[in-house]
């Protein structure tokens, strides 16, 4: 297991910093954004239980202006800025590790990892995030699988 970050309630936790980017694409798709408009991104490794878990966030620049480092939970930034949540869409699925996904779970390059996209939505329907969480919790997803 990696030495870095810090334990919070029994995890070790990378902590998270955000960086300001012209918003690509797809995150303009998703978070409803016009040519042109920032995103802060923001990436962490966590692990729970022995199980390392990554984590990528997208958040558009103009609802968290002048956001800081470390970034705390899409729920605390929603309530330090005063912005209400609403629901949220989730695709669960199986994706192969990219160089980075690789490198932070500590598996080879292209294997199968679990992957859970996640649109968060303000009360009145604007999306204010956009996280994609990376693990091979196997047994996790038999348990979805089952609930399913």
């Amino acid at each position: 297991m990696r030495a870095r970050g810090h334990w919070v309630r029994e995890r070790l936790v990378d902590p998270v910093r955000a960086t300001e980017h012209a918003a690509s694409d797809q995150e303009r798709v998703l978070l409803s954004l016009l040519a042109g408009e920032m995103v802060y991104r923001a990436s962490r490794t966590e692990c729970h239980d022995g199980r390392l878990v990554f984590e990528q966030l997208v958040l558009p620049a103009a609802l968290f202006p002048g956001l800081t480092n470390p970034v705390p939970s899409v729920g605390d930034l929603a309530q330090a800025f005063g912005l209400r949540l609403g629901e949220a869409n989730e695709l669960i699925s199986v994706a192969m590790a990219s160089a980075s996904v690789a490198t932070a779970l500590d598996v080879p390059e292209g294997a199968l990892v679990l992957k859970v996209d996640t649109v968060v939505y303000l009360h009145e329907g604007r999306p204010v995030a956009w996280r994609t969480v990376y693990g091979t919790d196997w047994d996790r997803l038999a348990q979805l699988k089952a609930f399913l």
